[in-house]
């Protein structure tokens, strides 16, 4: 099955060699994109369930396949040698979890700095159960004003995919309800079901 392209607008790596032996990899594991990405010059990306640190693992080779220039959050404390020179070639960014507050403005900001910029982060902030998701990925799409584009695991059919892009209206918790039932058919397909 063809890879879905990016359309002209959409941050780009330019690295081919990285995007043919990503699309090697993913084919050869038995993985897939259904969907495709905006063709907008700038987004919010959500992928969930996050219950599985496999799911960083194919999230990337996804990055790579579609030649996708995405970047990324996590604790700043997996940002070590000898790892955290190659998490940051991936777009990785380190935070300390504490600042929450901090990291929605620096995500706004950094939108505001570049001419294309497409940030990913999971809605849970953890691999764990939770109650709720956190909102900061909402008010970051609402301050740099643009769309969040819903992104899912399907580990029984060794799928990721992609939603159409979800413009945030300002009431939270209804948006929030319309995203959850977006994700609904996926609860049963993340890698540890158990864990949604």
């Amino acid at each position: 099955m063809p890879f879905p392209e990016l359309g002209p607008n959409v941050a780009r790596k330019n690295n081919p060699r990285m995007m043919h032996c990503a699309r090697w990899i993913l084919q050869r594991l038995g993985w897939r994109i259904e969907g495709a990405l905006p063709n907008h010059k700038k987004f919010v990306v959500i992928g969930a369930y996050h219950t599985s640190n496999w799911d960083f693992f194919v999230a990337m080779g996804v990055m790579f396949a579609l030649d996708l220039q995405g970047s990324w959050i996590a604790k700043h404390t997996i940002f070590r040698w000898p790892l955290s020179p190659l998490l940051q070639a991936c777009g990785g960014e380190p935070v300390k979890r504490s600042e929450h507050q901090g990291l929605v403005q620096r995500a706004i900001e950094l939108f505001e700095e570049h001419d294309k910029f497409v940030f990913a982060i999971t809605p849970e902030g953890t691999r764990s159960k939770v109650d709720r998701w956190k909102t900061g990925f909402y008010h970051i799409a609402m301050g740099a004003r643009v769309v969040i584009v819903p992104a899912y695991f399907d580990y029984p059919g060794r799928i990721v995919g992609f939603g159409e892009p979800f413009q945030p209206t300002g009431d939270v918790e209804r948006d929030m309800a319309t995203l959850h039932q977006f994700y609904k058919p996926y609860i049963k397909t993340a890698a540890r079901p158990d864990r949604v």
